[in-house]
């Protein structure tokens, strides 16, 4: 009983460590916990326009933003993002779409950055998306943040959508019509990959379903045995009693122990 008990107590905390995605291609990477895959690829055109377009910022500034496929506006080219400045002047480009990288935050929310260096200036322009799983946002909500400062030359967005959970969405819209389509020619830019998001069920969980189900078994079992047949009242009809009354210091001690090897590993990047 004492390991089933062990092994519930870690499963809880072990959540306390941040979690990896591995990139798979320019639109997805796969969670390291086994939840499946972050497939952004239905969250970018490929006519070469972007789905989120002409963004007002909280810093004044315009932005569009096309996740996984290039775009191109005004001076921007095969881009990933795009800051206009308010009065039209002039635009830049804050993100190549080749240029891409997934992160996971320490709330184990992915963030999508993307880098581009500017030719003229020699600065490393940063986007950096935050995907927040909201298996209720059809279509995304996605708004331009701006820059987290002046001259600091890194740019937020935030989109939330069921595509920001693992597993919540997978493969891309089928690449447009050349026929009908307007303005600049078709980009289909990097293909992802078609093999689909892994799901089920993690090893995690598993162990923690079954623990809980021993648990819950000797519990029962334990309390009828105790009073039934040796006819014990009051607390003495818990079995182990004097193991759960030690518990709190148990489960105490585990998260300290796990959280200071956690802290080892800091800030997860892919």
């Amino acid at each position: 009983m004492n390991w089933t008990i062990y092994m519930v107590c870690l499963s809880l905390v072990s959540g306390t460590c941040a979690l990896t995605c591995t990139q798979r291609d320019l639109c997805s990477c796969t969670m390291d916990d086994g939840s499946g895959d972050v497939d952004v690829s239905t969250l970018g055109k490929q006519d070469g326009t972007a789905m989120f377009q002409d963004m007002a910022s909280v810093d004044g500034q315009i932005y569009s933003l096309n996740l996984c496929y290039p775009f191109n506006e005004l001076t921007c080219a095969n881009a990933a993002a795009c800051q206009i400045l308010s009065d039209g002047s002039a635009s830049y480009q804050i993100g190549d779409a080749t240029n891409v990288g997934f992160e996971v935050d320490t709330l184990n929310q992915v963030h999508i950055k993307y880098t581009n260096i500017d030719q003229g200036s020699g600065l490393t322009r940063t986007t950096d998306v935050t995907l927040v799983c909201n298996p209720t946002a059809d279509p995304p909500l996605v708004s331009a943040d701006g820059e987290t400062a002046p001259g600091s030359v890194t740019y937020l967005f935030t989109a939330n959508s069921k595509c920001a959970c693992p597993g919540g969405c997978g493969g891309g819209p089928p690449p447009p019509d050349p026929t009908t389509t307007k303005g600049p020619g078709p980009n289909p830019g990097p293909q992802p990959s078609t093999g689909g998001s892994s799901g089920g069920i993690s090893i995690g969980t598993i162990l923690v379903i079954v623990a809980l189900s021993l648990g819950f078994s000797y519990m029962v079992g334990g309390i009828l045995f105790m009073k039934m047949v040796r006819q014990a009242q009051g607390t003495e009809v818990v079995p182990n009693v004097s193991f759960w009354g030690s518990l709190p210091g148990l489960v105490k001690d585990g998260f300290v122990f796990t959280i200071g090897k956690c802290k080892r590993g800091g800030y997860s990047k892919v």
